[in-house]
């Protein structure tokens, strides 16, 4: 690990309550004490993946909460999680989760419907982000590119976890 883990966790913190405006990435190395090339190179150590992965997932984990948890139009939704239009969120949607977003609350609905039918917790991958946010990596599922796969998670510090699809 990093000796600049402590900085990169503090980042993520702060990327998880503003992910809706633009921050340059000459400002995140700033708050880091990094020049930006190392910065780049140094979150991707931490976290396990580039800053505009990191991103696109929380906003995408936004997007798949507000699915389950509103009737908001999907424009609404894409507004809400952080994301430019639609056209963004399903871009963004159909490379990470291979699925439109449409699609995606579908598969929401169904799952919220076998689990209150008795059925057995399918969406435990699904989860939320928590507030404070707590997540830190891909999980190897994402890793290996299987669809539908999400972050890994942990309370602080990063590295110790477990994955969202095994929590009840």
């Amino acid at each position: 690990m990093t000796r600049h883990a402590g900085a990169i966790r503090r980042i993520c913190v702060f990327l998880d309550k503003h992910i809706g405006q633009d921050i340059p990435h000459a400002d995140l190395a700033a708050m880091a004490s990094l020049r930006r090339s190392q910065f780049s190179h140094t979150f991707r150590e931490v976290v396990g993946m580039t800053l505009k992965s990191y991103l696109q997932e929380v906003k995408l984990e936004r997007a798949q909460r507000l699915m389950r948890r509103s009737s908001m139009s999907l424009t609404e939704i894409a507004a809400e999680a952080g994301f430019y239009d639609l056209p963004h969120l399903d871009k963004v949607c159909r490379r990470r989760r291979r699925m439109t977003p449409k699609a995606l609350r579908g598969q929401i609905a169904r799952e919220r419907q076998t689990k209150k039918r008795g059925g057995s917790n399918t969406c435990a991958h699904l989860l939320c982000l928590f507030d404070p946010p707590i997540l830190v990596a891909p999980s190897e599922e994402m890793q290996k590119g299987v669809p539908g796969a999400h972050l890994a998670y942990s309370s602080l510090p990063f590295g110790v976890g477990t994955s969202a699809s095994s929590v009840p």
